[in-house]
């Protein structure tokens, strides 16, 4: 089953995690236009990617799982747009620089309540909910470009100073940008990452 999502038709598979509150926060907070090369990682169904694509960048999408892989293909072609999907882990395999750079990683911190399939690949990454977002902290400079921006979703059940803290550490300005609660307990929050000066 297909959905218009930002102007966008985005087929879904109950394997990979559909757009939710994080997806859209990303995606619709992303700008891109044909003098830039962009990335993004942890796909899923590519939406952030497409709304790079339809920017007119010249974008790549990563993502582990290769169910996700297919169905990104599967959303560009019916959306009309060129997306080249790299199926690896964060940005395995990929040396070049990136203009505009997207990642909306798991978040979750992996607990008692387990949630197991995709919706648990998708939001659970380690005791903290870090583990993806510390390797990503940690890839970014050797992929944004000298006057690039990257956008990552975090969450306020992750102890954020300390994302921040090593972006810092990676020469790395850390700006929030937007933010919406989900339910009582939780707000998402999207920073934009650029070299300091």
């Amino acid at each position: 089953m297909a959905r218009e999502l930002l102007g966008l038709t985005i087929h879904g598979d109950e394997r990979v995690y559909g757009p939710a509150e994080d997806s859209m926060l990303l995606a619709s907070n992303v700008t891109a236009s044909a003098e830039h090369r962009a990335l993004e990682v942890c796909t899923g169904t590519g939406l952030a990617a497409l709304r790079l694509a339809r920017g007119g960048a010249a974008t790549v999408a990563t993502d582990v799982h290769p169910v996700a892989c297919r169905l990104a293909r599967r959303n560009a072609r019916a959306n009309d747009l060129d997306l080249a999907v790299v199926c690896t882990d964060l940005a395995a395999g990929v040396s070049a620089r990136f203009d505009r750079i997207a990642c909306n990683p798991p978040y979750l911190p992996a607990g008692g309540d387990h949630l197991g399939g995709p919706i648990g690949r998708a939001l659970e990454s380690g005791r903290r909910g870090t583990a993806l977002t510390q390797r990503f902290l940690d890839r970014l400079p050797d992929l944004l470009a000298a006057e690039g921006r990257a956008w990552l979703v975090v969450s306020s059940r992750q102890p954020v100073d300390e994302l921040e803290a090593r972006a810092r550490r990676a020469a790395l300005a850390w700006h929030r940008v937007n933010e919406v609660a989900v339910g009582r307990f939780e707000t998402l929050g999207l920073v934009e990452l650029r070299r300091e000066a």
